[in-house]
């Protein structure tokens, strides 16, 4: 783990690709290219059970244990605590991108239980105001989401959404160019301190935008770096 010095940052959670636990381990994937809305009732159904089982193997797992720990150290969280000093330390909503569809993958099961799984659990500084944005979202999704108490935004943001608080974006496998239209839109001292990714690794596109925090006078990020064994 590499610490920050005081300055403008952005603070980066890596979740390994090959990581302990594998996002998705467990039963078949529906079809939902097509849903009515019986078939959507019926299929949420089904996932919101799977949910329940895949988030009580995740909470068992050693990965999910770890993560915690580092999530809870002493060193990240005087950087969450700087963060979020400027804003009365209120507590930071979380928002999903490039979830995908959970109705049709494992991954995205697994992905969401993960998420959903670390606000409770770190709910004295995650806001339970949880959004999330897919274009490959069915009916069977939204009504899951909606079931769990996220928020489905309508408008396709691309990853540009410039924030004035510290957010919580959870983009674990989203494609590149999001992250790299997330930095873009705060890529100044005053925005990028409020972004907090938690991503699978440290793609080109954050490797480009590192250094290109020396010339913006930035620090770098600090990582949480899950390594297997």
């Amino acid at each position: 783990m590499t610490s920050c010095n005081q300055g403008a940052t952005s603070e980066v959670l890596l979740v390994p690709q090959e990581s302990p636990y594998f996002w998705g381990q467990c039963c078949g994937d529906w079809d939902s290219s097509s849903d009515s809305e019986d078939d959507a009732e019926a299929k949420s159904k089904n996932i919101l059970q799977e949910m329940e089982t895949i988030s009580i193997k995740l909470k068992e797992s050693e990965f999910y244990s770890e993560l915690n720990k580092q999530i809870n150290s002493v060193d990240f969280q005087s950087q969450l605590t700087r963060v979020r000093s400027g804003h009365d330390l209120d507590k930071v909503p979380m928002v999903i991108y490039g979830l995908g569809s959970v109705s049709k993958s494992n991954q995205s099961r697994h992905q969401l239980a993960f998420a959903l799984s670390l606000q409770r659990d770190l709910s004295d500084w995650i806001s339970d105001r949880i959004e999330v944005y897919d274009p490959k979202l069915s009916k069977a999704d939204m009504t899951v989401l909606e079931e769990l108490g996220c928020t489905v935004l309508s408008v396709n943001e691309e990853g540009k959404r410039r924030v004035e608080r510290p957010t919580l974006f959870f983009m674990p496998y989203a494609p590149t160019y999001l992250e790299g239209n997330l930095l873009e839109a705060n890529w100044s001292p005053s925005n990028i301190n409020h972004v907090i990714l938690l991503t699978n690794k440290m793609t080109e596109e954050l490797e480009y935008y590192q250094l290109r925090q020396e010339g913006l006078g930035l620090q770098r990020p600090l990582k949480v770096d899950l390594e297997e064994g």
